[in-house]
């Protein structure tokens, strides 16, 4: 099966209702997908159904219309074409100059702070 053809397949089953999906008030997201052995399929982050181990950080969906008023954040909302993304915030550090703190603006191993699913 060639290439062209795994991807026909996995838009087919967004067409025909393939994924289970859930609402919030601002997007649907994919919650399952078919498995088809061989195929591939790509989700964007903004897609995250649900967030662990957020106490300390969380992810945002920063979109066009609805910018998280989370501080602090040392950015403007910077889309460069993209219709929304995600940012880790609050931001404590933002640059290489300022220092890391071990679970607070950093955590040296995966797996232990601001898990999206």
């Amino acid at each position: 099966m060639s290439i062209i053809n795994k991807w026909i397949g996995i838009a087919s089953l967004g067409l025909l209702g393939g994924f289970s999906t859930a609402q919030d008030s601002t997007n649907e997201v994919p919650l399952e997908l078919l498995p088809i052995e061989g195929a591939y399929a790509f989700f964007e982050a903004e897609s995250f159904v649900e967030q662990t181990k957020s106490e300390t950080r969380k992810w945002y969906i920063t979109k066009k219309e609805s910018v998280p008023d989370v501080k602090p954040d040392a950015d403007p909302a910077h889309f460069d074409g993209a219709d929304a993304y995600v940012e880790v915030l609050s931001d404590t550090r933002t640059n290489h100059s300022e220092k890391l703190i071990n679970g607070e603006n950093f955590a040296p191993q995966p797996g232990k702070m601001a898990i999206l699913k």
